[in-house]
């Protein structure tokens, strides 16, 4: 016979695992726009004759890198908000790292449901008369 205190103890582990799924559960429903691209500094020559950037130093603009039909693209970021851009990549990182976490919580209250279980199931031989 399975002790009282395992499935006791199996039964809490499942309730924290719930509670810990819904709150990420949470987290992802308030995310608002999601960005899933890399900002990063591009440098580059102009190409124009006297230029500083033939002399070694370059033209630095932000630009982002996204992947669209399996290829990775290369989108400057002149004349668009920095600033929401760069939250919408982080809003996209922390909606990543929450979606990782509901995808362990839910492999292990898959465990202890499993386990809860055959802790519960009982032999037949039990109910002879």
């Amino acid at each position: 016979m399975k002790s009282s205190e395992q499935i006791s103890r199996c039964r809490q582990g499942l309730g924290e695992d719930l509670g810990e799924l819904q709150s990420a559960i949470d987290q992802i429903q308030r995310s608002s726009f999601l960005v899933r691209a890399s900002l990063y500094w591009r440098e580059r020559q102009c190409g124009k004759e006297g230029c500083r950037c033939r002399k070694g130093k370059l033209h630095r603009s932000r630009a982002i890198s996204v992947r669209r039909d399996g290829q990775s693209r290369v989108i400057s970021l002149r004349g668009i908000d920095l600033l929401k851009v760069s939250a919408g990549i982080e809003h996209y990182q922390r909606f990543r790292e929450k979606s990782l976490e509901i995808k362990r919580l839910m492999s292990e209250i898959l465990k202890n449901v499993s386990l809860l279980g055959k802790l519960q199931e009982v032999d037949l031989e039990g109910f002879r008369r």
